[in-house]
């Protein structure tokens, strides 16, 4: 019997067909998604997931969790199952970034987004209105909040 080759896993991954807006249809398999189109532990309520996150952070002696909307390649445009920012939210626009600490879940979103934010984040969650006065960048509220850490 053979041994295994280093990237033998992608052979066995599931293939997802996209097709592009030119009509043209991709065979997707990439080896750094979790399972491209299959969205995991759908059925888990956001506070579920927002405590399950805090559990891990617990765990690992994370202070704080930055969850991003875009993949891991940087993509505009993601795949369901990178939706991670807005599986963990509920959050679903296009932009927003979500800061997770022990005790805060905040989200940054702009202007075009505020009343979508406002409607589709539970109580557990803060609405940072990005670019309003008062309201600090992620960056200055991760220095002010978590600068004894």
């Amino acid at each position: 019997m053979a041994a295994p080759q280093p990237f033998d896993f992608i052979k066995k991954r599931k293939k997802t067909k996209i097709k592009t807006k030119d009509g043209f249809e991709l065979e997707v398999s990439c080896p750094c998604c979790y399972d491209p189109g299959s969205p995991i532990h759908s059925n888990l309520t956001p506070l579920q997931r927002l405590t399950g996150l805090r559990k891990m952070m617990a765990a690992l002696s994370i202070d704080a969790y930055l969850v991003p909307s875009e993949d891991a390649h940087s993509s505009e445009y993601v795949a369901v199952a990178d939706e991670r920012r807005s599986w963990l939210s509920g959050f679903s626009g296009s932009a927003g970034v979500a800061l997770v600490t022990a005790d805060k879940a905040l989200l940054w979103t702009d202007g075009r987004y505020f009343t979508q934010a406002a409607a589709q984040l539970s109580e557990d969650w803060t609405l940072m209105k990005q670019y309003q006065p008062g309201v600090p960048t992620i960056e200055d509220y991760v220095l002010k909040e978590l600068r004894s850490k």
